[in-house]
């Protein structure tokens, strides 16, 4: 399938992409939530 004009020079990455760009969500999530080590003293 062809692509539209107007996304030949968008860079990929979508909506979490959109996100990150206004907001650290990614960082914030990883930080707080998902790389927490309760065993790390």
């Amino acid at each position: 399938m062809a692509r539209i004009e107007a996304e030949v020079g968008k860079p990929q990455g979508g909506f979490m992409k959109w996100i990150d760009d206004r907001f650290p969500f990614t960082k914030t999530m990883e930080y707080h939530v998902t790389k927490y080590y309760a065993s790390s003293y």
